[in-house]
Parts: structure tokens; C-alpha cells; sequence
């Protein structure tokens, strides 16, 4: 199970997907994210790729996790969080994830 966080607020902007760099913890953004509710976002989200901080390896899971698991799987996993009605924006806040 991935594992993430939203900050929410009165806003009237977007919600917000953060997506952290390769293999940095949620936690790393979260001041980043009350910043942007803060700005006047409705929501943002931060999350852990699947083995990353908080989020364990799927049991069974028998191959490597990689980035494609974490860019086609996990981070389009996170967009009906929180759940918004269908004229609402969503802003995604990709990070840098290079393969080494």
C-alpha cells in the first residue's frame, strides 16, 4: 500500500499532486505543500512511491520496483485523492526521478 498525506484548506484553486523526487520520503515536501495550500490551493497531496518511506513492498511483489512502476502505477494511483468533483483542476508537481 502507498502512503500519503493531504493538507486541506478553503481554498478555491486546484488540488494539488506533489510527486517527490526518486526515492525521497513524503515528509521532505510537506512544508512545500502547506505553502501551496496555504496559497489558496483546496488540497495538497503528498505520497511515498511503493518502497519508499512509509510505504512498504507490495506482499508477493517478486520483481524489482522501478520507475515505471512508480510513473505508469502509483502516481496515477494517487489522482482520485481526495476525491473531487469533475470540474475541478488538479495540478500535478512532478519532481525530478532520474534512472541512475
Amino acid at each position: 500500500m502507498r502512503h500519503g498525506h493531504a493538507s486541506a484548506a478553503s481554498g478555491d484553486g486546484p488540488l494539488v499532486l506533489v510527486s517527490g523526487a526518486t526515492a525521497v520520503p513524503r515528509g521532505f515536501y510537506a512544508a512545500f505543500a502547506m505553502a501551496i495550500v496555504e496559497a489558496g490551493a483546496r488540497a495538497a497531496l503528498i505520497y511515498d512511491y511503493r518502497g519508499v518511506g512509509g510505504s512498504t513492498r507490495p506482499q508477493g511483489w517478486k520483481r524489482r520496483i522501478d520507475y515505471r512502476d512508480w510513473a505508469l502505477v502509483d502516481m496515477p494511483a494517487t489522482v482520485p485523492l481526495p476525491r473531487k468533483p469533475p470540474d475541478e483542476a488538479v495540478v500535478s508537481v512532478p519532481a525530478a526521478v532520474a534512472e541512475p
